[in-house]
């Protein structure tokens, strides 16, 4: 194994597992636990799974679709929408977030018409959704995106049982959207 790189990973491991480490040792002490069953805690906690899986769920309903299409069809601007669903990926989060809140903020592009329409985004839960929506969406969209999408059809073989001759006894064809599965056994 060559030294160079595996010194470099181990240096990279101690930079990423030291400030995790850091976290542990200074807030696992006697109070942990009854801190994490505080009130403020269980609300903070209740709070989080509800925006992560309202995040979770948008995320797959809008970015696979997304994905769907840049893996599968050529179009017009497919790079430049290529190229800005990875942008969030390279902004700064304090830019990120300037950018949400003057685009949904109460004084921000769409924060007026959703305060006109009685939907306040900022400092909300919803805020945390759009957020949440902004960091995910481009690991949905990018490089999640199925080679499979692909492919038109792929035969599996599976090993023949005692006294049966081996043969194609599914089809797969992924290249659809939901990708669906057609089964033929051959005896």
């Amino acid at each position: 194994m060559p030294g160079v790189p595996l010194a470099l990973s181990a240096l990279l491991v101690v930079f990423l597992v030291l400030p995790v480490l850091a976290l542990l040792l200074r807030g696992l002490n006697a109070q942990f636990l009854p801190t994490l069953l505080g009130p403020v805690v269980l609300d903070a906690l209740r709070i989080s799974l509800l925006t992560t899986s309202c995040t979770m769920v948008l995320t797959v309903l809008l970015g696979t679709p997304v994905a769907w299409l840049l893996a599968r069809y050529d179009f017009p601007g497919k790079t430049a929408l290529d190229t800005l669903l990875d942008l969030p990926i390279v902004l700064p989060p304090v830019v990120a977030g300037v950018g949400l809140l003057l685009a949904f903020g109460r004084s921000g592009l769409l924060g007026a018409p959703l305060e006109l329409a009685g939907i306040s985004v900022a400092f909300s839960p919803a805020a945390v959704v759009l957020a949440q929506l902004f960091v995910a969406a481009p690991f949905t969209c990018g490089p999640p995106r199925p080679a499979s999408w692909r492919w038109t059809a792929t035969w599996k073989t599976p090993p023949a049982p005692t006294g049966r001759t081996a043969g194609p006894s599914s089809a797969t064809s992924p290249g659809r959207w939901p990708p669906r599965s057609c089964w033929r056994v051959w005896s």
